[in-house]
Parts: structure tokens; C-alpha cells; sequence
């Protein structure tokens, strides 16, 4: 088995970064893990009324607050020369991809 990771990001970091690749503002407010989860079932409702999924759940957030900070993927990169991509390359192709699934 191989774990296939990149850099890890905190959520401030990671919002920069997709701001910066978006060409949009830097997010101007920090919310509590508390709001954000009470406003999972309006992030679903609003899902719903799009017909879309939601992009954010319950179960996102603990995986976000609680999964290992240090995953290795040297294994990956010695037997398979896995590379890892830059993140701005990682989160272009991730935006693409939502754009794609809205059409």
C-alpha cells in the first residue's frame, strides 16, 4: 500500500492559496470551528435547492480537525517515483474539476 501526499496545509494556508490561484480576495475573517458547523445544514439545503452536493458536511470538518498532519508518501516516491505536483498545480486542477461538474 502507498500513501500518495503532499505538503500539508492548515485551512488559513489552504484558503490563501486558493484565493491566490482564483485571483480573488484573501479571505478577511477566521470562523469558529462552531459556526462552521452550524452552517452544514444550510451549506446542504442550499446543495439541494442547486441540485448539487454539498460541499461541506459534518464528517469534512472532523477529517480537517483530526486526520494525521505528517503522512509520508517516500515509499511512493522510492518504488513508484512518485512526484508531488506543487499546490497551486494541485489546487488549479481541483477548481477545473468543480467547474467541470457544474456543466
Amino acid at each position: 500500500a502507498y500513501l500518495l501526499s503532499g505538503k500539508y496545509m492548515t485551512l488559513k494556508e489552504l484558503s490563501y492559496a486558493v484565493a491566490s490561484v482564483k485571483g480573488s480576495k484573501i479571505p478577511a475573517i477566521e470562523l469558529p470551528v462552531w459556526m462552521v458547523r452550524s452552517g452544514v445544514p444550510f451549506v446542504k439545503l442550499y446543495a439541494k435547492a442547486m441540485g448539487n452536493e454539498p460541499l461541506l458536511s459534518h464528517d469534512a470538518i472532523d477529517i480537517l480537525l483530526h486526520s494525521p498532519k505528517n503522512i509520508s508518501s517516500i515509499k511512493a516516491q522510492k518504488d513508484l517515483n512518485f512526484r508531488i505536483r506543487p499546490e497551486t498545480e494541485t489546487i488549479k486542477g481541483i477548481i477545473e474539476h468543480f467547474k467541470n461538474q457544474r456543466r
